[in-house]
């Protein structure tokens, strides 16, 4: 796999369920995805790189059409929220996505690595496959060749961090 700055990401852990002898059934992928997120937060710390794992409750991708906001907005517990506002700086990380496919959904594994810091922010993402807004945020994204991640609260509190290929994040079959 190729991370979004052009990197091989084969050297981190890729999600398991790209095996189609490992493809779990029912909500099962959710909680290999969860998995390989504490893992690969565990390689960045084996590295002394410190790592914050995020436990992602609700994605939803946002086209515009209700509102002006284009991207992936996620979900996010306050606490972690806090400490992710706390010490990454969006304008300067790095990223690595990691994508799979698992019954009807996209699973992301997105790691977001401030150098600088030596901070790997790792989160788990997904969005249905047949999701209209998801398709028209994809045509957008690609038209703007970024794609917007919002790391948010419920209160509304956010971090955004732009990627630069879309593609990365789009299903298998529609990246360029």
């Amino acid at each position: 796999m190729t991370g979004d700055d052009g990197s091989d990401a084969s050297e981190a852990s890729a999600p398991t369920a790209d095996d189609e002898s490992m493809r779990p059934t029912g909500m099962g992928w959710w909680d290999m995805l969860e998995d390989d997120a504490r893992a690969t937060a565990a390689e960045y710390e084996e590295r002394g790189w410190a790592a914050l794992c995020l436990h992602t409750a609700d994605v939803t991708p946002l086209d515009g059409e209700h509102g002006d906001e284009v991207g992936l907005s996620v979900l996010v517990p306050d606490d972690e929220f806090d400490e992710l506002s706390a010490r990454l700086s969006p304008g300067d990380v790095e990223s690595d996505v990691y994508r799979t496919t698992a019954l009807g959904y996209v699973a992301l594994l997105i790691v977001l690595e401030d150098r600088t810091q030596e901070l790997a922010v790792v989160f788990p993402a997904y969005y249905a496959e047949s999701d209209d807004s998801a398709t028209r945020l994809f045509e957008i994204a690609r038209d703007r060749d970024e794609l917007d991640v919002r790391l948010r609260t419920l209160s509304r509190d956010r971090v955004t961090v732009t990627l630069s290929d879309p593609d990365l994040l789009a299903p298998p079959e529609d990246a360029a």
